[in-house]
């Protein structure tokens, strides 16, 4: 039964392959669909001007056979990649009749145009407005955050609740990922350098990471996406506290990581972001940040 199943994959991707052209997507953010219908599983996305390799036949009027990676087979609609649509034989010779080429060549223009018309009409019935997908767009906006911040001091960890604001910044990544670009921060000071410090302490604490994001699942008619990530963490503390009066400069540049599970909701207009965070660099903390963000395309 197995060896059956295997022999049956190998004739389908071999059959897939000797059937394919190859053509260039269109549509920046083309959908890939897992079954030949626009209510599918969506499992990924094309970028404008990439070259696939699709079916030669059409399924369901609609859709293209496409290979979408090494291995993954879905359905693009036919709108969304340009078909190279080859020139028709000539089957008039030099001795045919002018009149009765020109003829032809009126009867053929309207054939031509009744069939765009009717072509077109069916798209605009089977077809629906689909707006460009809610990852395959570039975002930028405002960040705010409740951060249970620690920090390690004479190898003494200390803890403390701050809010932190900044910005983030979002765009697609291969064609099932997507990367955040944070930078968040305070100018305040921790509770626990105002109990370290004789004076009012001054000085800043900056996160800056860069999050690779491989989204999970999707709701609310794809409006709505829950994904997770992880990637590097700069951090940058630096207070200036006395003690026994002398001035001390607390200057630190940490490297770390970050990990986050969050939950992404397109409004329309801009998008909204819930994301619970976990640092991990000398000592480890979490986060809770909110994000407003608006589409740059």
């Amino acid at each position: 039964m197995f060896g059956r199943c295997v022999l049956a994959s190998i004739f389908f991707v071999v059959s897939f392959a000797n059937a394919a052209q190859h053509v260039r997507v269109v549509t920046d953010g083309a959908i890939v669909y897992r079954n030949a219908n626009f209510d599918a599983k969506v499992i990924g996305y094309f970028r404008a001007g990439q070259q696939v390799a699709i079916s030669d036949k059409k399924f369901e009027n609609i859709f293209y056979r496409v290979r979408f990676k090494q291995g993954v087979i879905g359905y693009i609609a036919d709108v969304d990649v340009h078909v190279e649509t080859p020139a028709s034989d000539k089957s008039s010779s030099k001795g045919s009749d002018k009149k009765s080429e020109k003829d032809a060549d009126q009867t053929n223009d309207q054939n031509t145009d009744k069939s765009e018309e009717k072509t077109n009409s069916d798209q605009k019935r089977k077809r629906p407005q689909r707006p460009k997908p809610m990852l395959a767009k570039t975002y930028l906006g405002l960040m705010g955050g409740y951060t249970n911040y620690s920090e390690i001091i004479n190898k003494t960890e200390y803890k403390d609740s701050i809010i932190t604001y900044g910005g983030k910044f979002t765009f697609p990544f291969d064609a099932s990922f997507f990367v955040d670009v944070n930078l968040a921060g305070t100018l305040g000071s921790p509770q626990f350098y105002k109990q370290l410090s004789s004076i009012e302490p001054k000085g800043y604490i900056f996160l800056l990471s860069g999050v690779l994001n491989y989204p999970i699942f999707d709701f609310e008619n794809r409006r709505g996406v829950v994904y997770m990530g992880g990637g590097p963490l700069v951090v940058m503390s630096s207070y200036v506290i006395e003690v026994s009066n002398s001035k001390l400069d607390l200057t630190e540049v940490r490297m770390g990581g970050v990990f986050n599970l969050g939950i992404a909701f397109d409004l329309g207009k801009a998008l909204f972001k819930l994301e619970p965070k976990f640092y991990i660099e000398k000592s480890s903390y979490n986060s809770y940040d909110i994000s407003v963000q608006m589409p740059l395309n």
